[in-house]
């Protein structure tokens, strides 16, 4: 996409990894002159729309691509039929943010959100 998303528009997209559905949310400005991706973690058990309120903020949309996902087991992720540890997690994640081709990630989390950014970071 070219241009900025209007602000109430998101995008809902369903990208697979090793065979696993993970269900995730573009918001924000898409074209190649963005500033940057801010890449939202969110804490265990809240999901993507725990970052509702981030995602209204006009400076935000304006210069950045917003990009939220749902953990598997969470809103519209595939559930876990397998043992799966953070470490698989988080090799699925980087895979998932090459899928979302993001772009200068700036990676924002809480709860075990934040743990799973600081360590990709």
């Amino acid at each position: 996409m070219s241009v900025p998303l209007k602000a109430r528009e998101m995008l809902k997209e369903i990208h697979v990894v090793n065979g696993r559905e993970y269900c995730c949310y573009i918001k924000g400005n898409c074209s190649d002159d963005r500033t940057a991706d801010l890449v939202f973690f969110n804490g265990l058990f809240s999901g993507a729309s725990s970052w509702a309120y981030q995602t209204r903020m006009p400076a935000l949309l304006k210069h950045y691509r917003l990009v939220m996902f749902d953990y598997p087991c969470q809103g519209g992720s595939a559930a876990v039929t397998e043992g799966m540890t953070a470490f698989d997690l988080l090799q699925e994640l980087t895979v998932l943010l090459t899928q979302l081709r993001v772009k200068k990630p700036l990676l924002i989390g809480h709860s075990v959100g934040g743990m799973l950014g600081g360590i990709m970071a």
